[in-house]
């Protein structure tokens, strides 16, 4: 390349347009029918990834003990990670601007039961809605979205087309019984169609977010949601951990 027209490229590139530079990444990804790699630098999700303890005290006190530029400046988040290798500092970080960020003995329980499930095959690294929930379940206040009877998985094959899945669920959801079918590219796949017909009613798709700008508007909306357990309220009651 043209040195001067080397020197043009940096200039014009600006840092609004470098912020674009994941949303960039990854719509080169979805066009190209490619997996995202996790580890790519600056743009991968877990290029700015913090899952061991030590870590994460680290950038809780200086973001610049692990990373080497702002992962906004190329449009990324910084991740902390909850694993088996978290300290309370992890914790702390993810109920950080809730009701349990000052409650210390709460704050052990669920680090103690984080590293008994993924000690037993269970990830949280990138499930903070399962990490919400155990909060929740730890410190008793959890509360059943919907009460399930029974499902069934099964596969189909034919001389005429490839094998199919089919899965059936059956469940009550605010006090109506939901049963429904969808066929899916495995059982897994299969089974979240179905659940997902059978709670469509109930829980239809964005209400957690018209909840949560109607509740913010009445409050003060400059404050910056710190986790999934601060201020956005709970997809089937409207509520937030906040004071409970």
């Amino acid at each position: 390349m043209d040195p001067s027209a080397r020197h043009r490229s940096r200039a014009g590139l600006g840092r609004e347009n470098l912020a674009k530079l994941t949303e960039v990444s990854r719509y080169v990804y979805d066009i190209a029918n490619m997996l995202l790699v996790p580890g790519q630098p600056y743009v991968g999700p877990s290029a700015f990834a913090h899952k061991g303890g030590m870590h994460v005290a680290a950038v809780a006190k200086d973001r610049r003990t692990y990373e080497h530029v702002d992962p906004k400046a190329v449009g990324n988040t910084q991740r902390l990670l909850v694993s088996e290798l978290s300290g309370r500092g992890t914790i702390l970080a993810k109920v950080s601007g809730t009701a349990f960020e000052t409650d210390k003995a709460l704050q052990q329980k669920v680090l103690k039961e984080v590293q008994r499930l993924e000690n037993s095959g269970y990830q949280f690294e990138a499930c903070e809605a399962s990490f919400a929930l155990l909060v929740r379940r730890v410190a008793g206040r959890a509360r059943p979205f919907f009460e399930l009877q029974h499902y069934s998985v099964g596969i189909k094959k034919d001389d005429a087309r490839e094998p199919t899945t089919e899965a059936t669920v059956k469940l009550r959801v605010r006090g109506e019984w939901q049963h429904t079918v969808a066929e899916g590219d495995g059982p897994v796949n299969a089974l979240d169609g179905a659940l997902r017909k059978a709670l469509l009613a109930a829980y239809p798709p964005g209400a957690a977010d018209r909840q949560s700008s109607s509740a913010t508007s009445s409050r003060n909306s400059g404050r910056r949601q710190k986790s999934c357990l601060s201020e956005r309220p709970d997809a089937a009651t409207g509520t937030s951990l906040r004071g409970h």
